[in-house]
């Protein structure tokens, strides 16, 4: 249990700081509002993306030594924003470089962790190992955005700060982790998972649709729904689908061990596709907005767990798989916000709701002709940890 209390404070460092970067930045004057969306991008696509290139070196090296480093490199990055915070107007560059670097080293910390949890467990295990993952996150997602917004409130001069005791904290439970199994077990993995090697782009295609849809929830409803229901009612669907996951996310993959992969991929998407589609009601009411977020975070609950499950056993090494998997969705999530936000600004926003549940619906389909997705169900006593 030791790395999921790993996975919330990690989470933390980076959570306890993105949510109001741009308004602490706005309010310091240092930037201009172009400026600031620079750096702020520059923060999350480094978080979402960045770690793929350094999966080789995460994959050679003992998982609980890089989220160590990565925990420093937090710290440090914290620590050169505060300074850049107190200098006055600075050059956009050296801000986001700082923002990159410290998106950067959330990003790596994130794939070490995913690489520890999938590295230690058996096969038949990775997907209740995930969803205890998921359960950890939204905990995080629970609690970091309220910690961001008291500390912003009560002393946004030391805002900047805010991950370092989540960055300390984090590295002194991985210090307790145990090295990494030996590397000839990973050697019999990645000789098991080449035949999954046709499979994998295929696989990669049905995540990025998928993630269209995780997009509109996370990145673009909250605009399209604010003007109605205000921040408030928007923070209490996001705290909503937290706390389902919370609650609902073991049992959940515990039943679904019952079913094979390719049956669960298709009914997530379908289920996604239908809450997705229901999100621009959301405003009309609170039946509509209940049900299109339970329905949203039910396939999530379900698709997420499984996808990493998925990728580490056809891609071979748990970095490698995790890195590709990670990119795949930041890009998914990245072209998704830009565009939906595009489109509700043109006073079109319903078509991007339209089509990322056309999306779903199509990867639902793509996964039931998908060579390499496991149609048996395990037997519930496999899904155990």
């Amino acid at each position: 249990m030791l790395i999921y209390a790993i996975r919330l404070t990690s989470w933390c460092s980076w959570g306890v700081l993105y949510p109001f970067l741009a308004v602490w930045l706005l309010r310091l004057g240092a930037l201009d509002e172009a400026g600031v969306g620079v750096v702020a991008g520059a923060a999350v696509i480094a978080n979402r993306v960045g770690a793929l290139l350094w999966a080789p070196l995460v994959h050679r090296h003992h998982k609980r030594d890089v989220i160590i480093v990565s925990q420093a490199a937090v710290i440090a990055m914290a620590g050169v924003l505060h300074l850049l915070g107190g200098a006055g107007p600075a050059n956009v560059v050296l801000w986001a470089a700082a923002g990159a670097l410290f998106g950067l080293a959330n990003s790596v910390a994130t794939l070490a962790q995913v690489s520890f949890i999938a590295n230690q467990v058996p096969p038949s295990a990775t997907t209740r190992a995930f969803s205890w993952e998921n359960v950890a996150l939204n905990i995080g997602a629970g609690i970091a955005p309220l910690l961001s917004s008291m500390v912003i409130a009560a002393s946004p001069s030391w805002y900047a700060l805010a991950p370092v005791p989540f960055a300390v904290l984090t590295a002194a439970l991985a210090a307790l982790l145990p090295r990494d199994r030996p590397a000839s077990a990973a050697g019999e993995e990645e000789k098991e998972a080449g035949a999954g090697s046709r499979t994998w782009p295929v696989f990669l295609v049905l995540n990025f649709l998928t993630l269209l849809a995780y997009a509109q929830l996370h990145g673009v409803f909250p605009a399209h729904a604010e003007p109605e229901i205000g921040t408030t009612g928007v923070g209490r669907l996001l705290a909503l689908s937290s706390l389902v996951i919370v609650v609902c996310q073991l049992p959940l993959t515990w039943v679904c061990a019952r079913f094979g992969e390719r049956t669960l991929v298709s009914a997530a998407n379908l289920v996604t596709a239908a809450g997705t589609a229901l999100l621009p009601l959301a405003v009309t009411g609170p039946v509509a907005a209940v049900t299109a977020v339970f329905l949203v975070t039910l396939g999530e609950m379900v698709y997420g767990p499984l996808y990493q499950s998925i990728a580490v056993r056809l891609a071979g090494r748990p970095a490698h798989a995790m890195g590709v998997l990670t990119f795949v969705w930041g890009v998914s999530e990245s072209l998704a916000g830009v565009a939906g936000l595009a489109l509700i600004g043109a006073g079109l926003g319903a078509l991007s709701f339209a089509g990322a549940a056309g999306a779903c619906l199509l990867a639902a389909g793509l996964a039931l002709i998908t060579p390499g997705l496991g149609a048996r169900a395990r037997r519930p006593s496999e899904a155990g940890v």
